[in-house]
């Protein structure tokens, strides 16, 4: 689910496992200055057990989260060899620089965004996939 959140912060992708109500963040930079200009990012780490800055290669490093329970994932896209320049020919990667670690997420909060997803789901079907 896309651009949703609760109490006035907005999570640029969520995913939850319905099975284990394992909650994940996904927060995307498109380049440094956004990363760096962005002072809300730790209000949503009680919304999730796990937290992670996506972005293309470097924009991001590893030292920039150092003592942060974050993940970092970079994504790249490379061209498959011998194809022309046709965009289907593109394929995006991913590469784990750090992964998350797991925090606790207060059952209350699980609830809330149990609710949300409800909602959202009612209303704005699109955006969830």
């Amino acid at each position: 689910m896309f651009e949703t959140g609760l109490d006035g912060v907005r999570f640029d992708m969520i995913r939850i496992n319905p099975y284990t109500q394992y909650i994940r963040i996904f927060e995307f930079k498109s380049c440094r200055q956004d990363f760096k200009s962005d002072k809300k990012w730790e209000k949503y780490l009680k919304y999730c057990h796990t937290f992670t800055f996506v972005c293309p290669r470097e924009v991001i490093t590893k030292d920039d989260l150092i003592n942060k329970p974050v993940g970092l994932l970079w994504l790249y896209k490379w061209k498959h060899k011998g194809s022309d320049r046709i965009l289907k020919d593109w394929f995006i990667d991913t590469e784990w620089i750090k992964r998350p670690k797991k925090t606790e997420v207060d059952t209350k909060i699980i609830t809330r965004i149990a609710f949300m997803l409800v909602h959202r789901t009612i209303w704005r079907k699109d955006d969830v996939f």
